[in-house]
């Protein structure tokens, strides 16, 4: 058996070298054959996980490497591995990963796999979640200003200075081809019920159901969308008044008056609208338990 480590050096504080060479030495006594590649920039991960001849790659980052991973090893079949050492781990928390380096690498010597969804936004992959609006806006102004790592606490300065200024402009939304809604000003499109990271966003959603989970606000205010925050964090948003949450296949999002809406995907800046985002089923194997 050939395993790839691919580290994000900074993850957790540096904790993920540390977890990754637990790893590697639990898999190293037992025969297998490793190979350690660390992250220096962006696409170095996708880049090292579309390198072939190997039976499983192994994440030791957050969800911004898983995703890169998740990119680079794609239609190969190779399964991926999760060891979380980022700030929110939304896919290893949604299927129950372990921490343990120890019990993760068990898993992988069983080749106990689980086979899950991804969406797809052009030739781009996406696990947890696509968005369009207000937190597009945040997340592209942090990537712009970013110095290094970012926790939870990182965002909340980007998240005052973007919201106290944003005009929430509207966007059309076509759903599977049939279904048209005009005048939304914020569109949330997951894969998992932790689309927004540490609490679950959507928690109808499944990464093995061969949906998308959409949800789309209008008539927001930037009082009413912490109040919306605030509810997600507590319960459903399915059921909330106001908020339209459909199961699709396939969306299409495009501007109506203003030119400049962003897009991101799980974290990260997309660009900006229009998109067209749709289901890719049992798109990837995961180690993880039954």
């Amino acid at each position: 058996m050939r395993i790839r480590l691919i580290v994000n050096p900074t993850a957790g504080r540096g904790n993920g070298l540390y977890l990754a060479k637990r790893l590697e030495n639990f898999l190293v006594t037992r025969g297998v054959r490793t190979e350690t590649v660390r992250t220096n920039q962006k696409g170095d991960a996708l880049r090292a996980a579309a390198q072939p001849d190997v039976d499983c790659v192994v994440v030791v980052g957050g969800d911004g490497t898983v995703n890169e991973v998740a990119n680079g090893i794609g239609q190969s079949g190779i399964p991926m591995a999760l060891l979380p050492a980022g700030t929110a781990n939304a896919i290893a928390r949604e299927l129950h990963i372990p921490k343990s380096p120890e019990t993760l690498g068990e898993l992988i010597l069983r080749n106990q796999t689980r086979t899950i969804d991804a969406g797809l936004c052009g030739n781009r992959r996406f696990l947890l979640c696509g968005g369009a609006g207000p937190d597009a806006a945040v997340i592209h102004y942090v990537h712009k200003k970013r110095k290094g790592r970012l926790g939870v606490t990182g965002y909340l300065l980007p998240v005052l200075l973007v919201m106290t200024k944003y005009s929430f402009p509207s966007f059309r939304v076509t759903l599977d081809d049939y279904e048209t809604f005009d005048g939304i000003q914020y569109a949330v499109i997951a894969n998992c019920k932790y689309s927004a990271g540490i609490f679950p966003a959507t928690r109808e959603a499944s990464v093995a159901d061969g949906l998308l989970d959409l949800v789309m606000f209008h008539n927001l205010n930037i009082v009413r969308l912490a109040g919306y925050a605030a509810r997600s964090f507590f319960g459903s948003l399915a059921t909330s008044k106001d908020v339209i949450y459909r199961k699709v296949k396939t969306v299409i999002m495009e501007p109506l008056e203003e030119p400049s809406i962003h897009f991101q995907l799980d974290g990260d800046p997309a660009g900006f609208l229009p998109v067209t985002i749709e289901i890719e089923t049992c798109a990837m194997k995961i180690i993880a338990p039954d």
